[in-house]
């Protein structure tokens, strides 16, 4: 997922603020956390084929992040828009997630499943 995040909520007339994009998605996040202490972290997930996908595989990479994330050629990568007033969200490929797109056999000593997800 990439998460698109709003410091002020939707107004009119419209309002400049702070608006960033990064990885996102509670695999993503916890992925990027887990390196960040310095522990080997791997996403598995599925990804469009899109500028969106392609964010998030450099952002991984450059946070120390092995990306085994299945590219969709027909769904957009999901977005997460999160404002104060709220959080919408489109799981695109990640809806689309299936029994091949998870590496056999996933080597690790800890495996998050996103609650999202089910």
């Amino acid at each position: 997922m990439v998460d698109v995040v709003a410091r002020a909520g939707p107004r009119f007339p419209p309002v400049h603020g702070s608006v960033g994009m990064r990885v996102g998605g509670a695999a993503g996040n916890a992925a990027v956390a887990a390196a960040a202490a310095g522990v080997d972290a791997s996403v598995v997930g599925r990804i469009g084929d899109d500028p969106a996908a392609s964010l998030i595989e450099e952002e991984l990479r450059a946070r120390g992040v092995r990306s085994l994330l299945a590219r969709d050629p027909d769904a957009p990568t999901g977005i997460v828009v999160a404002t104060p007033a709220g959080i919408v969200a489109n799981r695109g490929a990640n809806a689309k997630l299936v029994p091949a797109d998870v590496p056999d056999p996933l080597d690790g000593d800890c495996v998050l499943v996103s609650g999202w997800a089910l």
